[in-house]
C-alpha cells in the first residue's frame, strides 16, 4: 500500500491531472530503447554511454515538464529537447529520437504556425547534421521523416484534445444554464401557486372567521371544508410544479379564478372560451390568470373583474382588467414585483408579448402567436368571435 501511494504521489508531481494525458506518456518513453543501438555501432565508446546517460538525466525533466507548459516555455522546452538531440548526435547515431520526441511535443503547441516551424526546423537540422556527420542514408530519411509524421500526426491530435476540451466546457455551461433555468422555473412556479393559493386560503380562512362570529355554523363548516381542497391542491400543485410536470390548464384555472374573486366579493365578467389552445399556451395563460387574479385580490382594492379571451390573425389573446387602484403611470409597472415578471417572461418563451396599461384600475393584455400548423386555431377564433378581440 505504502509503494502504491507513492507511485500515485509521484505520478501526480510528474503528469497533470487530465483526462486527455492519462498514463500514455510512460509508454512513449520506450523509444528510448533506440538508443541502445547507437552506442552499440560505436562500440560502446565510454564517452558515448556516458553522454548518453546524461542526455537521458537532461530529457527527462524537460519531457515531463513539457506537459505542463503552454505557450513560448512550451516552444522553448521543445527547442531544448531537440538540441539534447543535437548535441548527442555525433556521438550516439540513434540521438535522432530526441528530435522526434522534440517534434511530438511541438505538435501540441497551441499556435498552429508557430507549431509547424518548430517541427519543419527540427526535421531540418536533423537532415543537415546527418549529412554533415556522413551519417547512412536511412539517417537522412528515416528519422526526418518520422520527425515530420509524428509532429504533424500530435498537432492534429492536440487540435481534437483542445476541441473535446470546449465542448467540455459548453456541456458543463449548458448544464449550469439549464440548472438555472429549472430554479427560474420552480420560483415562477411556486410564486405564481403559492400566491394564489395562500391568497385563497386567507380569504376563506377571514371569512369562515366571520360566519363563526354570526354563528353560522353551516357556512362556516363548508368554507372550512373548502379550506381543505384548497391546502391539499395546493400542496399537490407545488409537488407537481417541483417535479416538472405541472400543466395547470386554462379552463380549470379560470374556474378557480372565479371561485377566489367570489370569496373576495369582486365580480367576474368572462368573456370567451379557451377552445383548441396548444398545450404550452394553454398553460402559459393559466398561469397569467392565476398571478393577475391574486394581484387584484391582494392589491387592486378592486370590486370588478373582466377576463376577456379572443383569437384573431394568427394570435391568441387574453385581457384582464379591474377597476381597482390607478397605478403611478410615471412608474414602470413591470418591476413592481417579480409576479409582473414572471408574467413576462412565460410570455417571452412562446414569442409573445405583454402589455400593461394602467385605466381606471389596470389592464393586462397578453397576446400569443399560435402555431401555422397542428393547432385548431379555427376553433378558438369562432369560439371567441361573438366577444371580438
Amino acid at each position: 500500500m505504502k509503494i502504491t501511494h507513492h507511485l500515485r504521489r509521484l505520478h501526480q508531481r510528474l503528469l497533470p491531472d487530465s483526462p486527455d494525458i492519462g498514463y500514455s506518456p510512460y509508454l512513449w518513453l520506450m523509444y528510448l530503447l533506440f538508443l541502445l543501438p547507437g552506442l552499440y555501432f560505436s562500440r560502446w565508446n565510454s564517452l558515448s554511454s556516458v553522454l548518453t546517460i546524461f542526455s537521458l538525466m537532461v530529457f527527462l525533466p524537460l519531457y515531463f515538464r513539457g506537459y505542463w507548459l503552454s505557450g513560448r516555455a512550451q516552444i522553448l522546452n521543445s527547442l531544448m529537447i531537440g538540441g539534447v538531440g543535437a548535441v548527442l548526435l555525433p556521438w550516439n547515431g540513434s540521438a535522432s529520437v530526441y528530435f522526434i520526441y522534440a517534434a511530438a511535443a511541438s505538435g501540441f503547441i497551441s499556435n498552429t504556425r508557430h507549431a509547424l516551424v518548430i517541427i519543419f526546423t527540427l526535421a531540418g537540422t536533423l537532415i543537415l547534421e546527418s549529412w554533415w556527420l556522413g551519417l547512412p542514408l536511412s539517417a537522412l530519411l528515416i528519422a526526418p521523416a518520422f520527425t515530420l509524421m509524428i509532429g504533424s500526426a500530435n498537432l492534429f491530435h492536440a487540435a481534437i484534445i483542445r476541441k473535446n476540451a470546449s465542448l467540455r466546457i459548453s456541456q458543463s455551461e449548458v448544464s449550469r444554464l439549464a440548472a438555472v433555468a429549472e430554479r427560474e422555473r420552480i420560483s415562477r412556479d411556486l410564486h405564481d401557486l403559492l400566491g394564489h393559493s395562500l391568497s385563497l386560503i386567507t380569504l376563506k380562512a377571514e371569512l369562515a372567521g366571520k360566519l363563526m362570529q354570526r354563528q353560522d355554523v353551516t357556512r362556516a363548516s363548508q368554507e372550512i371544508s373548502d379550506l381543505e381542497r384548497i391546502s391539499r391542491t395546493a400542496l399537490s400543485e407545488v409537488r407537481e410544479a417541483v417535479s416538472g410536470y405541472r400543466q395547470a390548464g386554462l379552463e380549470d384555472e379560470l374556474r378557480y379564478a372565479a371561485e377566489a374573486l367570489q370569496a373576495a366579493d369582486i365580480s367576474l365578467q368572462l368573456e370567451g372560451v379557451p377552445d383548441g389552445l396548444p398545450a404550452g399556451h394553454d398553460n402559459t395563460l393559466a398561469m397569467c390568470v392565476r398571478e393577475a387574479v391574486t394581484n387584484i385580490i391582494r392589491h387592486a382594492d378592486a370590486d370588478r373583474c373582466r377576463i376577456q379571451l379572443c383569437s384573431d390573425a394568427g394570435q391568441v389573446r387574453l385581457m384582464i382588467a379591474d377597476n381597482g387602484r390607478q397605478l403611478n403611470k410615471a412608474a414602470d409597472p413591470l418591476v413592481m414585483g417579480s409576479g409582473l415578471k414572471g408574467m413576462r417572461d412565460r410570455v417571452s418563451m412562446l414569442g409573445g408579448v405583454l402589455d400593461i396599461r394602467p385605466q381606471e384600475g389596470l389592464q393586462l393584455d397578453i397576446r400569443l402567436p399560435l402555431p401555422a400548423v397542428g393547432v385548431d386555431a379555427t376553433a378558438t377564433a369562432r369560439t371567441a368571435s361573438r366577444h371580438g378581440c
